[in-house]
């Protein structure tokens, strides 16, 4: 059938229109929280960000390397004594990029959380503790080879492949959990191997073999021991869970014995059989003390150690979050003269005077700490996710890396455009343009991107909820040192939902309260709520016993037909319904999954009056309530709320499981697994975060369930996965990154009323927008495997794409808009239309698309939201020919030389000249502006015409067209024109000579090549 028509010749043919079922593609569209589809690391890593950092080390040169543990990689900036706040480092290894962070991100030479580090003062290699990989490996020289990010040896491990802990057997060639590094003067490499509680020493000269051992082992009577403090009491030459290794200038050793809540200093010569000469942190060498209030001398549990050049001892510990310095020659049990990250010797908080943000001069969990050559103190603050430069002698530091400035402490640095973990999603139709709001969840805030039609892939948000600005993330960040709730703060907020007038209302999960705010978007200043349910009022958390308005972990959230307000109650392990407009202290209607609204209990059997720590929540227009029971591995629904008594009502129907009395997850196409979230399309089909399975799963809607084979009933499609049936984390990523098609554990799901859908793809730390699908075809050969040219026809077929249909005027330029529908290339290129209808779009490509793997996608005219949309493969030339049929096959669309249209009623005279019509020639000699119709003087092609096969296929210079088939006797026709028809949009003119004897009948075979070896579809022409 036709939808249109693109000749004015063949105004009675028109074009053709391809119907395909209603389904999502299952390629994402675009992504927030990523700069685009292929990344997913937490907030938006970059070159300035920092993961819980566990190891500093500056070189001889300035240079100073950063273990970036969570992001398994080692940044490096130039020089420690310049960098300014927030700088990027100029230098990764372990990873392919800035924005990689996955474990072993390059392979077998990649890292694993990283740790310790140390240079080697002699020739600058760099020894990094790979921690999860039970190894230590050696980069070159970083900074002298800065393309290689491959290390060039390993150590504790046979070779690069192997990462087991003490493989092969424990012994002066095995590692267990090496926590720690350092070399001495002479280029020997110290690593502390904690897990097997031991000190081990690999000399210089058998640091360039393969697989080397240990000469010296410190803190075991020999090589296979692994027994804490050798299996004895604490002494002076045993360790429990040794950390940090520094030397100083006298070539002592210094050991940070962690468990045992000292530092060990040994003097040099180091041997196996030395035994400590000082303990710091005890009195003695015999005690492991830990005081409840820490005192200048007190170590509960040391990490890190460095010496400066006046020989004063700095130890990092973490569990007093502070930094003791202890001054040349001190004694066993000295205390220290100064302390960094505290106000005093006996405050051990962290980030005190400033949590739960944090300052220049507080410490959160600090782990390892360097000097440079001027004995400034350079801090790997990890809880804080920042690396801090402190000058020479004083407690407050000058500068800060992996936070833009001293009050920042999130991971990989809090942005306004990034996500960690997406629990909900929703959008503000009250007015346009329309509001999306994300609850991001574990960075305690809700985000708002005020037009949710025409953001791009990692564009910032403009509002936040729960935070003072867009760079904290702290959990009710308002509340002081006890973190108060306050009605400015959040604490894991997860469901939300909006009422028609835009008011929002967040299930404030980590405070066991619903908030209810006036439109967000509409309010000035900090966004403030004017309700609470579930507490007395906004500076209350508390957990009591159930009753009708109490809550404990709520969950989702879902606004029903009348505004009635459902609410998962999740440690109460129920929902309750809410009178629409709920005020503080509000009491329920009604209660589903528990007997009464005092009862809370989690159900020892399954059944359908049960719920199981429901999650998320949909309310049909028929007022039926579906439930995410999280559980139970299963999706619930209550019939008729509105007519359900206060208690006692039993779910109808269950997904993901053979009937109610069950419970076990499962992957089949029938099955759940942790389900999260759950939502409808405007047809009733019921969308199911399937977290577990790392998929999206599609049920039909009640109505089709209704005629479906079960219970169990099998959803149709699950996105995320290549079948339904598929469970693996980003299922085609080859590289460990996210794709395109892959989710990995998603929770959060919205479908918008254009019927596309958003998921909260929490292990990607994103949210993707899959639209409807959009098959692409060359409308001359109805092909859709083959690529689309530039300035070609395409059609772009799906279902319900288009409310309305129309057809652009067969002559004059075509719209760019038509029946409320605009279609564009890269979101920056609007295609021309020539027809809308509810299953195809017919467009000509904008003659500027780029080649390769493009998207295209259709929004609407009025409100720009996005319908529909998917990859299309464009090439230069991709060259096709029209016929009768539509199909691209049979009698081709022609003019004979007298001006009738050749057929079998028509055939063309031997020796006469036809006109044959197609599209995707490439590029022509005067470019027309896209949409508008050819000139009426001839606009060639810059492939000029031929009649000369070899040169024809052997460059790009040229056009020929092959008449006589492939069975043998093919004659090149002698073309005389080859360029746009006149009067035309995007359609390409081939005219040619018939050659004056043979090639007789009504199928004689025509097929094109332009640009070299680029064909045609194979065309047929009648001749007499």
């Amino acid at each position: 059938m036709y939808c249109g028509s693109y000749l004015a010749f063949a105004a009675t043919v028109g074009v053709p229109c391809l119907a395909a079922n209603a389904a999502l593609s299952l390629s994402a569209y675009r992504a927030l929280g990523q700069s685009d589809l292929r990344q997913n690391a937490l907030n938006m890593v970059g070159p300035g960000t920092l993961n819980a950092p566990t190891g500093v080390a500056v070189d001889s040169g300035g240079h100073l390397y950063v273990s970036d543990t969570l992001n398994h990689r080692v940044l490096g900036w130039e020089n420690v004594a310049s960098f300014q706040n927030g700088a990027a480092a100029v230098l990764v290894l372990g990873q392919q990029n800035f924005q990689s962070t996955i474990p072993n991100g390059i392979g077998s030479k990649g890292l694993n959380s990283p740790g310790g580090l140390a240079v080697d003062p002699l020739t600058g290699n760099l020894y990094v503790a790979d921690v999860g990989n039970n190894r230590v490996v050696r980069f070159a020289a970083p900074f002298a080879n800065q393309s290689n990010v491959d290390p060039d040896a390993v150590y504790g491990q046979p070779d690069f492949t192997k990462r087991t802990a003490n493989t092969g057997g424990v012994g002066n060639k095995t590692l267990n959990v090496p926590r720690a590094v350092a070399c001495d003067s002479k280029g020997d490499l110290w690593v502390s191997d904690s897990g097997n509680n031991r000190v081990l020493r690999f000399p210089a000269s058998v640091l360039n073999t393969t697989d080397p051992a240990a000469d010296i082992i410190l803190g075991q009577p020999n090589a296979t021991s692994v027994k804490a403090n050798r299996g004895g009491t604490v002494s002076g030459s045993g360790f429990s869970n040794p950390w940090g290794l520094t030397f100083d200038a006298k070539g002592d050793l210094y050991v940070a014995d962690f468990l045992n809540a000292r530092v060990l200093e040994f003097a040099n010569p180091v041997t196996a059989a030395s035994i400590a000469s000082t303990v710091f942190g005890q009195t003695v060498f015999t005690t492991r003390a830990f005081p409840a209030i820490p005192t200048a001398s007190s170590l509960a549990g040391p990490s890190g150690v460095a010496v400066d050049a006046a020989g004063n001892l700095y130890v990092a510990v973490p569990g007093d979050n502070r930094v003791l310095m202890f001054p040349p020659g001190s004694l066993s049990g000295a205390a220290a003269t100064r302390v960094v990250g505290q106000p005093d010797f006996a405050t051990n908080t962290i980030d005190t005077g400033a949590f739960p943000e944090t300052s220049a001069t507080s410490l959160a969990l600090i782990e390892s700490i360097a000097v440079d050559a001027q004995g400034d103190l350079v801090a790997a603050d990890s809880g804080n996710n920042r690396v801090l430069f402190f000058a020479a002698g004083t407690t407050a530091a000058a500068r800060v890396l992996g936070q833009t400035g001293f009050t920042g402490n999130g991971p990989n640095q809090i942005k306004p455009g990034s996500i960690n973990a997406a629990y909900k999603i929703a959008i503000d139709y009250s007015q346009s343009p329309y509001a999306l709001y994300v609850s991001d969840t574990s960075n305690n805030r809700i985000l708002i991107w005020k037009d949710s039609a025409h953001f791009h892939s990692g564009q910032p948000a403009d509002l936040v909820i729960g935070q003072p600005n867009m760079g904290t993330a702290a959990a009710n960040v308002d509340g002081g040192v006890k973190q108060t709730p306050s009605a400015t703060g959040l604490a894991a907020p997860r469901g939300i939902a909006i009422e028609s007038n835009g008011d929002l209302f967040v299930a404030d999960s980590g405070n066991n309260r619903v908030l209810h705010y006036p439109r967000p978007v509409a309010q000035s200043g900090r966004i403030t709520p004017d309700a609470v349910l579930g507490q007395a009022d906004f500076t209350s958390s508390d957990v009591t016993t159930a009753n009708a308005g109490s809550l404990t972990s709520p969950a989702g959230l879902a606004i029903g037909p009348n505004g009635d307000l459902f609410v998962a109650d999740s440690g109460n392990n129920r929902v309750l319904e809410f009178a629409s407009g709920p005020k503080t202290g509000a009491i329920a209607l009604r209660v589903y999954g528990q007997a009464s609204f005092t009862t809370s209990a989690l159900p020892t059997t399954v059944s359908a009056e049960t719920l199981s720590a429901p999650q998320g929540l949909a309310v049909d227009k028929s007022y039926n309530l579906y439930v995410a029971d999280l559980g139970a591995n299963r999706v619930v629904v209550f019939p008729n709320t509105n007519a359900a008594p206060q208690t006692g009502l039993p779910a109808s129907l269950v997904l993901g499981q053979a009937d109610f009395s069950h419970s076990v997850g499962s992957g089949a196409a029938t099955g759940l697994h942790s389900p999260l979230d759950v939502a409808l399309d405007s047809g009733g089909n019921i969308f199911v975060s399937d977290t577990a399975n790392n998929r999206v799963a599609v049920f039909p809607s009640l109505a089709n369930l209704l005629v479906a084979a079960g219970p169990p009933y099998s959803s149709y499609v699950a996105i995320g996965q290549q079948k339904v049936t598929g469970t693996a984390a980003n299922w085609d990523t080859t590289d460990g990154l996210a794709t395109p098609e892959g989710l990995i554990g998603p929770v959060g799901l919205f479908v918008d009323r254009q019927d596309t859908l958003y998921v909260g793809d929490t292990g990607n730390n994103r949210v993707v927008q899959f639209l409807k699908q959009l098959t692409v075809e060359n409308t001359a050969t109805a092909s859709s495997s083959a690529p689309v040219g530039q300035g070609s026809w395409c059609t772009l077929t799906g279902s319900a794409l288009a409310t309305k249909t129309g057809k652009a005027k067969t002559t004059g330029a075509l719209p760019m808009s038509l029946a409320n529908r605009v279609l564009t290339v890269n979101d920056t290129l609007p295609a021309p239309i020539v027809s809308v209808s509810s299953t195809q779009f017919q467009v000509v490509l904008p003659a500027k698309t780029p080649v390769g793997i493009q998207r295209i996608a259709a929004r609407t005219g009025d409100t720009g939201e996005l319908v529909a949309g998917g990859p299309i493969v464009v090439a230069e030339y991709a060259p096709g020919l029209f016929t009768t049929n539509q199909q691209g096959t049979g009698q081709a669309m022609a003019t004979n030389q007298d001006g009738s249209i050749n057929g079998t009623g028509h055939p063309a005279p031997l020796g006469s000249t036809v006109e044959i019509f197609g599209t995707g020639q490439g590029p022509v000699k005067t470019p027309v502006p896209d949409g508008q119709p050819a000139p009426s003087s001839p606009d060639n092609t810059l492939a000029k015409p031929t009649s000369d096969g070899n040169a024809c296929l052997s460059g790009s210079s040229y056009v020929c067209v092959a008449l006589g088939g492939s069975g043998g006797g093919a004659v090149f026709a002698d073309v005389q024109y080859s360029g746009l028809a006149p009067g035309q949009v995007g359609v390409w003119e081939l005219k040619f000579t018939i050659p004056s004897s043979g090639l007789l009948g009504n199928t004689v075979s025509v097929r094109a090549a332009i640009g070299g070896v680029n064909f045609s579809n194979e065309v047929t022409l009648a001749v007499k």
